[in-house]
């Protein structure tokens, strides 16, 4: 093990003679999702959770031409190829605004716990989370402090996903959670993500 970035989500990494290039974009596609990794030495490659190579060619591997360099679609590709065979369900926790806080969990597992700007922006990055991750259930809890982008953001998902269900979060104590804890900016906005996500609304349709 020769390398490692502390987080929340631990990734075991084994890059297989890949060039320094595909190797900085695939760490920088973990760091800049605040995941951890560990890259792991060849004698350890038994022990990783992905490979990146362009000779190795088993349910681990991930190989390079197949690598998009667009970093959502490559991080669902690893995602997908650690968890694939999972059917656990897919929950997204998304504190709406000018600064939209986004929390995805897999399970009990919190993979993802982002802000994003404009609010356009966090729309499509929300269509393509569900797009790309997740082989089971899928829910999505949406704050409704501000309840017409709220509303906006349903018609969306409405309209391009048929078997998702959608719930409106009071934001009141997910807010207060956040201000108690003296966070502000985005660090606010994840933690707000991440209540709501755990959080009981109700169901629209």
């Amino acid at each position: 093990m020769v390398g490692i970035n502390k987080s929340s989500l631990g990734i075991k990494i084994y890059f297989d003679k890949v060039e320094y290039g595909t190797v900085y974009y695939i760490l920088e596609v973990l760091r800049s999702r605040n995941v951890s990794y560990a890259i792991l030495k060849e004698e350890d490659v038994a022990d990783s959770d992905v490979i990146i190579s362009d000779q190795y060619n088993n349910e681990k591997v991930i190989q390079t031409k197949n690598i998009t360099y667009d970093p959502i679609t490559d991080f669902a590709i690893i995602i997908t190829k650690i968890f694939g065979k999972e059917k656990s369900c897919l929950s997204l926790g998304v504190d709406p605004g000018k600064r939209t806080g986004i929390a995805v969990y897999l399970g009990k597992k919190l993979i993802l716990n982002e802000v994003i700007s404009p609010w356009e922006d966090a729309i499509l990055y929300i269509v393509k989370i569900l797009s790309k991750i997740g082989n089971g259930k899928k829910i999505v809890k949406i704050g409704s402090g501000n309840l017409k982008i709220a509303e906006e953001l349903k018609k969306v998902l409405k309209t391009r996903f048929e078997d998702l269900d959608i719930y409106f979060v009071n934001e009141q104590r997910t807010t207060i959670s956040a201000k108690m804890k003296k966070n502000q900016g985005k660090e606010k906005d994840r933690i707000s993500a991440i209540s709501i996500v755990h959080k009981n609304g109700e169901k629209v349709v």
